[in-house]
């Protein structure tokens, strides 16, 4: 059983100040305090050590051993103790003790309850009882927070996080708390402060969203950093992203959940079952959010974001280099990436004049310059006028010219942002850099992977991991499947582009039926699935003759028949709309016989509109297949994206779980489509595309 989390119809605000009384508190009790005679590596005794170096008006111990720690006396019970509205207890006990603990602290005052302990079901469910109207809750089964900018530590830690006034800051929030512990060496790493540690556990009360909220309102960090196992309310938490985004505090999720094996890891471990990964990633990418696929990788594309104040760098990036072999491999890893070589609008005529011995401006090589000294403060000055050139990379090798070429990337003649490359930084320079926020990278590929993904890159995914391509082995003959007169009736009341379509039951007369231009494909209507591997489909009948001995032979099989001229030749792609939890999501990409041999498809949220999509399919090698198959891959990308908002409203209205059209021949004046699979949804299920903003 998981705890139940607040409905939403407390006020954001309200629980914004709720947040903002956990992490200023300044009057606290610890029950389970130690003095860790017997242990002082004990969890007690560090939590312990902890509070007591915490920066609090009035600390109060309890704990079995009486006494006192450090001075602070140590009372046998709560009930000891006093509190006033807004003071936090804290719980270090036995799972059965919690409750009881907290009913006796609730009779001397006490409200806010920080919980580390993992309740059994039975004290979960007596939890929620008193939630929200008796007792504000933070966990349970959570490590605790650490605030560094208030000096608040309710964390069994030992470790000291200071904070370095030149530079920027990252908050760190998570559901599992072990992970805090791995993300925070990596953000310091980067050359920001860490302010927060936060492990909210199973969100009884308080959740993830409500710490972004938090944060987009009061200013205490840069940025975050959120590693999930499950958004337990998944409409605040991307309201929380988009409002964080917004006022340029860059937010930065790492999601468990791709696999069966991590789902059920996330589930044992916090009771939060892993959803649909990427519907969730894009719905996190829609709502202005980046999705990153490991802590390091978070870190750094968070540090990036943080030192150009919360904006996208944009995709057009310039290569500096002082190895014609670095940025030749630069350019090659770029040209796989979402980055791409900025043109150089403006600045093409005096780098050539810096560089007249080599055509190739970006990547510019300094050794056929003159050398770095000679021209790299009239490049940086170049391409910083120059509108084309968002970001820098900068590789160099060794510590030759180090100090000049740090004076100049700190001295602030670019105000872009700068990735500085080299695998050997003396310490000083490397403070230096990460002191005027460039981030210092010991790689290439670890470069443009993270500027690629701070630029805003689209995700694409494998084919299988969305389609099912494989027709061997077919999942998608149940009754909540449509079957394909259903599909096909229900896209021709839609209006969506269908080549000319007719529909027969066994003893119907052809004569009946609309005229049909051949050639024409016959398929079994009543079939779900893949309609071929159950000899329900015979193309290329070319006359009235041997259309009439098809359906003789077919309906003997199949009782409905669907009768379809064949489609233009053309671009062959898949489009497919899901609901869920997040708001749907829409999937583009390659489709037909091309689906397995050209791999990639695009993801996105089912909030996205035409031109959203369109400039996805931009960014993806779909949109030059179009190019070369219709002749306007701008045209192509419009039909698409036209059609995939148009399949989106079919989901909502017809109550739909999805709806997949693969193929669909996409031309230069229309996208028809050819084939499709529908599946109802779940008794009760309501289409997350009934609530779409």
């Amino acid at each position: 059983m998981k705890i139940q989390t607040l409905p939403e119809v407390q006020s954001d605000s309200d629980r914004i100040d709720l947040v903002r009384e956990f992490l200023e508190v300044r009057s606290a009790c610890l029950v389970g305090a130690s003095d860790g005679k017997n242990n002082s590596w004990s969890f007690n005794a560090r939590m312990t050590r902890a509070a007591i170096n915490a920066k609090l008006d009035k600390l109060q111990l309890v704990g079995r051993a009486g006494g006192e720690i450090e001075g602070i006396p140590v009372v046998g019970s709560v009930l000891e103790t006093s509190g006033q509205p807004g003071d936090l207890c804290v719980l270090v006990v036995r799972a059965a003790e919690v409750v009881a603990t907290i009913r006796d602290a609730q009779g001397v005052g006490w409200d806010h309850f920080l919980i580390i302990s993992e309740l059994g079901e039975q004290e979960r469910a007596e939890l929620a009882a008193l939630i929200p109207d008796s007792v504000r809750v933070w966990g349970p089964n959570c490590v605790g927070y650490t605030a560094v900018c208030s000096e608040l530590t309710f964390m069994a830690t030992d470790e000291k996080y200071l904070i370095d006034g030149n530079r920027s800051s990252l908050a760190l929030l998570s559901q599992s708390g072990g992970a805090l512990g791995t993300m925070a060496p990596l953000v310091q790493q980067t050359g920001l402060n860490v302010s927060h540690l936060l492990s909210v556990g199973e969100e009884a009360d308080l959740g993830i969203e409500d710490v972004l909220d938090y944060f987009a309102e009061s200013g205490v960090t840069d940025g975050a950093v959120v590693f999930v196992e499950e958004a337990r309310r998944p409409d605040a938490f991307l309201r929380a992203v988009t409002r964080c985004t917004a006022k340029g505090l860059p937010v930065v999720v790492v999601k468990v959940g791709k696999s069966a094996v991590a789902q059920q890891a996330a589930q044992d471990h916090t009771g939060a079952l892993a959803g649909d990964w990427d519907e969730f990633a894009a719905a996190v990418r829609h709502s202005g959010g980046v999705v990153a696929e490991s802590f390091r990788d978070a870190a750094n594309v968070a540090a990036l974001l943080v030192n150009n104040e919360g904006r996208r760098p944009g995709p057009n990036t310039v290569v500096f280099t002082t190895s014609g072999g670095s940025g030749a491999l630069a350019a090659d890893l770029i040209d796989q990436s979402a980055l791409q070589l900025s043109p150089l609008s403006e600045s093409a005529r005096a780098l050539q004049e810096l560089n007249t011995r080599n055509s190739t401006l970006n990547p510019f090589d300094s050794a056929t310059g003159g050398g770095t000294p000679k021209i790299l403060e009239q490049y940086l000055r170049s391409i910083d006028a120059d509108p084309s050139v968002d970001s820098l990379l900068f590789l160099t090798s060794g510590n030759i010219y180090g100090q000049f070429i740090c004076e100049q990337l700190t001295s602030g003649i670019l105000s872009k942002p700068i990735v500085f490359v080299s695998t050997q930084v003396e310490p000083l320079l490397h403070k230096q850099l990460n002191d005027r926020a460039v981030l210092v990278v010991d790689d290439i590929g670890d470069a443009v992977r993270w500027l690629s993904a701070a630029s805003g890159s689209t995700t694409q995914i494998p084919t299988a991991d969305v389609a099912g391509s494989d027709e061997q082995h077919d999942d998608t003959t149940g009754e909540e499947w449509l079957t394909y007169t259903e599909g096909t009736a229900l896209l021709a009341r839609a209006g969506v582009s269908r080549p000319g379509t007719a529909w027969l039951s066994r003893g119907n007369e052809l004569a009946d039926s609309p005229a049909l231009t051949y050639p024409v494909v016959v398929k079994g209507g009543n079939l779900r699935g893949h309609k071929a591997l159950y000899g329900g489909v015979r193309t290329g009948v070319r006359d009235r003759d041997q259309l009439l001995e098809v359906i003789g032979d077919m309906s003997a099989l199949f009782p409905e028949l669907v009768i379809e001229e064949h489609a233009p030749s053309g671009a062959e792609v898949l489009v497919t709309a899901k609901a869920g939890p997040f708001g749907g999501m829409l999937v583009v990409g390659f489709g037909g016989k091309h689906a397995d041999a050209l791999g990639n498809q695009v993801v996105l949220s089912r909030r996205s509109t035409a031109p959203e999509i369109a400039a996805a399919i931009r960014a993806t090698p779909l949109y030059t297949y179009l190019g070369s198959t219709t002749g306007d891959a701008a045209a192509g990308a419009q039909l698409i994206a036209d059609l995939a908002v148009q399949l989106s409203s079919v989901l909502e209205t017809d109550s739909l779980d999805s709806v997949e059209l693969n193929p669909v021949v996409v031309t230069p004046d229309a996208a028809y489509t050819c084939d499709v699979k529908g599946r109802r949804s779940d008794p009760g299920f309501v289409p997350a595309g009934s609530t779409l903003v």
